[in-house]
């Protein structure tokens, strides 16, 4: 099941039902903390961890561990 919910979110990120429903089932499986990831989820900080994610591959990309 858990890999159902991350499947659909992989899909589409950002589906506010499919954050809760998957929070709620995490934390009757005992996955107490990623539930609470999953409430704490807004469009805003999936935009803003996905425009890191970009800067931070492009600072990768420029690394150059020959220095």
């Amino acid at each position: 099941m858990k890999e159902a919910f991350q499947a659909a979110l992989k899909e589409n990120p950002y589906d506010k039902t499919t954050h809760y429903a998957y929070a709620d089932w995490l934390e009757e499986n005992g996955f107490d903390e990623e539930a609470a990831v999953q409430r704490a989820w807004t469009e805003e900080r999936q935009k803003e961890a996905e425009a890191f994610m970009v800067e931070y591959a492009s600072v990768l990309s420029g690394y150059d561990d020959a220095d």
